[in-house]
């Protein structure tokens, strides 16, 4: 098992730089970074490009719907992709439930999973190529 955190891989890795970025400014880096255990579904800078023009800034500009969106992208626990593969839906630390499914690859809501079960101290992180638009 890893000594990093979530935090401390996510800072580390050159394609979660906007998701670093926006964990900071939410401050949930300091969830990540402390003793619970979690999951995490972690956007690509590039699913982050693929936003619609000005949500990017839009959430930049409102720190509760960007903690609230962050938070869709967090779930208590810790599920390696085999775990998911089995599960139907997970609940985040927003409360919202994401729907999993793994027909052609595994999905969470309309986002794959680029990279699984990169293993840290404090729980697993999972890329994903699609930022999660619950709301």
């Amino acid at each position: 098992m890893s000594v990093d955190t979530l935090t401390d891989v996510i800072a580390g890795t050159p394609d979660l730089t906007t998701l670093a970025s926006l964990l900071r400014l939410s401050g949930l880096d300091g969830v990540l970074h402390g003793p619970g255990h979690y999951t995490l579904f972690a956007p690509t800078d590039e699913a982050f490009t693929r936003l619609r023009s000005g949500v990017l800034s839009a959430l930049h500009a409102d720190l509760p719907r960007l903690r609230d969106l962050l938070s869709d992208h967090l779930v208590p626990g810790v599920f390696v992709a085999a775990d998911l593969m089995d599960m139907l839906a997970v609940t985040a630390l927003s409360g919202a439930r994401l729907t999993l499914t793994s027909t052609h690859g595994l999905r969470v809501e309309q986002s794959y999973l680029t990279q699984a079960d990169q293993i840290t101290s404090n729980g697993v992180l999972h890329r994903i190529d699609a930022v999660l638009l619950l709301r």
